[in-house]
């Protein structure tokens, strides 16, 4: 039998306790991440009025819904 006392029984079950969080903190910040890219990748702007929309297909030419401007799908680049 292993002798275990108090002291590092605590210790072991608050190591297991930050593991835990840390683990599921990275699992929900990889699932923003993964929902904030599908949602950018279904962005166009406008190339006339500047009004960004969403469009559902994945067409290479859609229209503003603005100023019904045929506007090429563009990628959203960092600033």
């Amino acid at each position: 039998m292993i002798k275990v006392t108090l002291s590092d029984l605590i210790l072991i079950g608050m190591a297991i306790g930050v593991v835990f969080v840390c683990m599921q903190w990275v699992l929900a910040v990889l699932a923003e991440r993964r929902a904030s890219r599908r949602i950018s990748d279904n962005v166009v702007f406008c190339r006339i009025c500047g009004s960004a929309y969403q469009v559902e297909k994945h067409a290479d030419i859609t229209i503003c819904p603005v100023c019904r401007t045929p506007n090429e799908r563009n990628t959203m680049d960092a600033i």
